[in-house]
Parts: structure tokens; sequence; C-alpha cells
């Protein structure tokens, strides 16, 4: 019995500290973008970085409320792609998985005042 409280007593604090890490990028009248800078994983000029968008209300047809997605960035070649993705029915990566992929998609450029563009500025240039 007491190794069941610790297990969940820790699982609580280790679930606690990964929602601590996520740290806003940016935000409009549609969502709030947030980058977890802690997790970033270097090879060469290329990062992969975990993105959070958590939109301001219901997304309409859609069914989801948030999603999480695996990106990468090429920060010499100035592009991103998505290497996976799932979208949440709840605010902030909460209740159930409404659609996932793990499909690597294209490399598109990073255009200025875009998602990737506030992602590559904060990774980029910390790593």
């Amino acid at each position: 019995m007491k190794s069941k409280i610790i297990l969940i007593t820790m699982m609580v604090l280790l679930s606690n500290l990964a929602e601590a890490a996520w740290t806003k990028v940016t935000a409009n009248e549609e969502a709030t973008i947030y980058t977890d800078l802690s997790t970033v994983q270097k090879s060469g000029d290329t990062l992969k970085i975990w993105e959070l968008m958590d939109l301001n209300k219901n997304k309409a047809g859609e069914g989801f409320l948030s999603s999480k997605s695996l990106d990468e960035i090429d920060c010499k070649m100035n592009r991103s792609r998505v290497v996976s993705y799932a979208m949440y029915s709840e605010n902030m990566a909460g209740g159930k998985v409404v659609r996932s992929s793990d499909a690597l998609h294209a490399w598109l450029p990073i255009n200025d005042g875009g998602v990737a563009a506030f992602l590559s500025m904060s990774a980029c240039k910390k790593n």
C-alpha cells in the first residue's frame, strides 16, 4: 500500500514538473503557443522541439481544443517540419486524443511572423 502511495505521489509531482516546462511563445485571438525549451534535442544544425497550441475556443467542426507536436527545425536552412502530432479534446493537451499522426511532414520555409519563426528564434539562438 505504501509503495502505491509513493508511486502516485511521484507521478503527480512529475506531471506538475512537465507542465511547468511550457513557456509561452506567442498568442493571438485564436490561440496561445507554448514550447518546452528544456527538451530541445540538437543534431548538427537541426533541432527537435515540442510545441503546444492551446485554442481560445473550440475550432469549429474540428473537435479539438489543443494540439501538441514535435517539430524539427533546420536553423541553417531556415525551414521546419512536423515529426508527429496529437490533437486533444481539452485545453493544454488534456482530455482524449482526437487525432494523431507519426507521419513525417515535408520541410516548409520558415516565414516571418509564423509560429515556426517564433520557435526557431527561441530554440536556434538558445542552442
